[in-house]
């Protein structure tokens, strides 16, 4: 049984590899005043953090303030692109008396790009099994990675396997390397956040580039209807 007792908590949302951390982190180190200002809080800098894996673990949990680093995609099929109920997040957010959303837009060529180098390339624990997997996708070249991660086996691998890291990796790539499933994946989310979380008190939407960009629901999808009509043209 749940005892969270949370009076402020963000939680900063988005696939795996998307730039989370990194969001973070450039939050703590270069200020975050235009998106304070904009969401109502204050020295989001200074909050402290959890992830949602050791959310799960402290049922009994108290604080005033505090940043979810959430992964939808995460575990999938369970993950909210897949269940419909979200059960996961909702437990998750569970004590939560206000929640301000914060969901991380990153392009499906440049989500590709990261989980390759930053999951697929580069150690994410350690041991043997790990230090050859990081060998073999170095040697493999971005296009022979991108086409493995449309093989059909990997649901059937992940339904055995269901808490692999490199079955859940090469999953996430082949709806990264899908922009309709990308954009399916993020609308799925943003419907789940409006629906499903009452206690929801605001929600943007940002995309790091060269700077922090905003937008709103109806912004964020205008931006990427019309990159789709633009590349059907």
């Amino acid at each position: 049984m749940t005892r969270r007792s949370i009076d402020q908590l963000v939680v900063i949302a988005g696939p795996t590899a998307a730039g989370k951390s990194i969001l973070i982190g450039k939050m703590r180190t270069e200020g975050s005043f235009n998106l304070e200002k904009l969401l109502g809080i204050q020295d989001l800098g200074d909050w402290p953090e959890i992830t949602a894996g050791a959310m799960k673990r402290h049922t009994d949990l108290h604080e005033e303030r505090l940043i979810l680093h959430y992964d939808f995609l995460w575990p999938y099929p369970a993950s909210v692109m897949e269940s419909a109920d979200g059960e996961l997040a909702l437990s998750l957010l569970e004590g939560a008396r206000d929640i301000t959303m914060i969901t991380l837009w990153t392009p499906g060529n440049r989500l590709a790009r990261q989980l390759i180098e930053s999951r697929l390339r580069s150690p994410v624990r350690g041991g043997p099994a790990e230090a050859l997997k990081v060998r073999v996708m170095r040697a493999l070249p971005t296009y022979v990675v991108l086409r493995l991660s449309r093989l059909r086996w990997w649901k059937a691998i992940n339904r055995r396997l269901p808490t692999s890291g490199l079955v859940h990796h090469f999953l996430a790539l082949g709806i990264y390397s899908d922009d309709a499933r990308l954009l399916a994946m993020y609308r799925s989310w943003l419907r789940f956040c409006d629906e499903r979380l009452p206690q929801l008190r605001a929600h943007v939407i940002v995309e790091l580039g060269t700077e922090l960009n905003v937008y709103s629901r109806k912004e964020w999808e205008t931006r990427v209807t019309r990159k789709q009509e633009a590349e059907f043209k």
